[in-house]
């Protein structure tokens, strides 16, 4: 992380270390005192002024009856921009879908509805909380319902097939919409 040699850091006084660790080292281990909270997330600019953050995990041990700080940095920097990145990813996603003008329905392996886009009020009368948990069979026209099954049935045994079907589904006024 540092660009030190393991030899030099295993023999190193903890104020002889390069590039302002020590510092930050040693306002970690007084915040540890004085917060008894011993790991913390802190940033780090290296020499050539890339900012890294890391966790920092400080506790006292015994070894060989000496009372001695242990001190383990990791390196987080990716996993935090990774976690960013998805968090972007998803909200973009999110974005998209509540704000989709068509119905995006997720159906879990049993027909029963998990998630429905808020287009669901305008197209199909319902808010989408409503018919959480409700099989989609009991929304579709009897007359369909066994071509949907079958459909249904196909898509679980080649989850990657495609399927396209119309079939009629209950408004919540009672008539039937395609």
């Amino acid at each position: 992380l540092y660009g030190s040699p393991i030899e030099e850091l295993e023999q190193a006084n903890i104020l002889e270390l390069r590039h302002g660790i020590q510092t930050v080292l040693l306002r970690q281990l007084e915040l540890v005192k004085t917060s008894g909270e011993n790991t913390r997330l802190l940033s780090h600019a290296l020499q050539e002024e890339q900012l890294r953050h890391l966790e920092i995990h400080i506790s006292q041990v015994e070894l060989r009856d000496q009372d001695i700080i242990l001190i383990i940095l990791q390196d987080v920097t990716d996993q935090l921009f990774t976690d960013e990145l998805r968090q972007r990813t998803e909200q973009r996603f999110r974005a998209m879908i509540e704000n989709a003008l068509d119905l995006i329905l997720l159906i879990d392996v049993n027909g029963h509805l998990l998630y429905a886009s808020p287009s669901l009020a305008r197209i199909m009368g319902y808010h989408p909380d409503s018919v959480l948990g409700t099989r989609m069979l009991n929304l579709c026209h009897p007359d369909d319902a066994d071509e949907l099954k079958d459909q249904w049935l196909a898509m679980l045994e080649e989850p990657d097939a495609m399927c396209q079907m119309l079939c009629r589904m209950r408004h919540a006024d009672g008539s039937w919409r395609i």
